[in-house]
């Protein structure tokens, strides 16, 4: 983790339910009684506060719309590494992925109507340090809704992330992920 988190400058740690078999394909999605319990659990002695945005994904650049006050990001994200590890309790597997995020002005993304994707997104985050994130995040993915009618393709997410950057101090941001791990692996 150590390594991951000097090199990269977004890092994710993501729970998740299984492997689904013959396939290089992790289904990241948490069953929804389950994110609702650990949501519970873990903001019962932490301060929460919620956002809601929309993520436009066309190749790897990112354009975000933000609810309430109006905000607009746009990044090109390269993934970099994406290893499974394990968290501190077997039976919950967690996958390490590292990004290089590099922020763009908004017009640098195209105007276009083909995109790879289309979520929308409500997270309920947890800030444990200016650079470390407990993110409970459910998904509609919209292509999904196009592409099959009527189908939503609802997804509930659990990751710690990190965004670092070249002055943060490394070794307490290691720390607090660990610490974040472990109480996301009860």
């Amino acid at each position: 983790m150590t390594d991951t988190i000097n090199k990269f400058n977004y890092v994710e740690y993501i729970l998740f339910s299984q492997h689904l078999s013959n396939s290089n394909y992790t289904n990241i999605n948490i069953p929804l009684h389950e994110f609702e319990r650990k949501l519970k659990l873990i903001s019962r002695n932490k301060k929460c506060f919620e956002k809601r945005w929309t993520r436009y994904i066309h190749t790897d650049l990112v354009y975000e719309v933000y609810e309430g006050p109006p905000e607009i990001k746009t990044y090109r994200i390269v993934p970099v590494s994406v290893k499974d590890q394990i968290g501190q309790n077997e039976n919950q597997p967690i996958i390490e992925a590292a990004y290089q995020k590099e922020k763009l002005p908004f017009f640098m993304f195209p105007s276009t109507r083909h995109m790879n994707d289309v979520v929308s997104i409500h997270s309920t985050l947890i800030r444990l340090h200016n650079h470390v994130y407990i993110n409970f995040e459910r998904q509609i993915s919209k292509t999904s809704q196009i592409k099959n009618g009527s189908f939503f393709q609802k997804d509930h997410k659990i990751f710690v992330n990190c965004n670092k950057d070249e002055y943060a101090d490394k070794d307490n941001i290691n720390k607090i992920v660990e610490d974040a791990i472990k109480m996301l692996c009860c």
